[in-house]
């Protein structure tokens, strides 16, 4: 009795769900529509960012590390990078599009005492150098990267322990066949 309930349920369910589909497909705007070609061009000058307050805020950023012993190695960079985008669609459209971008990345590894490699990075990306994020705020990310890492490396090790994992769907009816 229960299962006939449950499945006049179901089916009432598929039913309704069928039916709201079928009269919003009525409603339904075309996929493709015929629209004129057009053309985009989009150049603006990219300058190179002044390198000497780029070389000094990595300068800043790199020199962080020296005031935390646990970390083993560093890599600071920096790199602008300028790029140009040409599309000719089959319709007759046309762009042509340059644009550019300021990418900082700084990261960091130490060994814990058990011989473990552990690494982290941190990266800060902009339309330009006056638009990265400021000075104290990368500086504050670098320090709490730098921070991560030496509670890592400090951290105990679990021996052993017990965990409950969950599966579900066809990965539950494949991990029972195999057992």
């Amino acid at each position: 009795d229960e299962a006939y309930k449950r499945a006049a349920q179901t089916l009432g369910k598929k039913k309704a769900a069928a039916g709201s589909q079928a009269a919003g497909d009525e409603d339904k705007v075309p996929d493709f529509s015929s629209q004129a070609p057009t053309t985009t061009i989009l150049l603006p000058t990219v300058a190179a960012p002044a390198s000497a307050p780029l070389r000094q805020l990595m300068a800043q950023l790199s020199g962080l590390f020296q005031s935390y012993p646990t970390i083993s190695s560093s890599h600071a960079s920096a790199m602008h990078v300028v790029g140009r985008q040409r599309y000719l669609g089959t319709d007759g459209t046309w762009a042509d599009e340059r644009d550019g971008f300021v990418r900082i990345d700084i990261s960091a590894s130490t060994q814990a005492a058990d011989g473990m490699q552990m690494r982290d990075s941190v990266a800060f990306t902009a339309a330009s150098v006056a638009s990265l994020p400021s000075a104290a705020a990368m500086e504050k990310s670098v320090r709490g990267l730098a921070d991560e890492l030496g509670h890592q490396a400090s951290a105990t090790v679990a021996t052993s322990g017990d965990a409950v994992v969950l599966f579900e769907g066809p990965a539950a009816s494949q991990i029972i066949k195999r057992l």
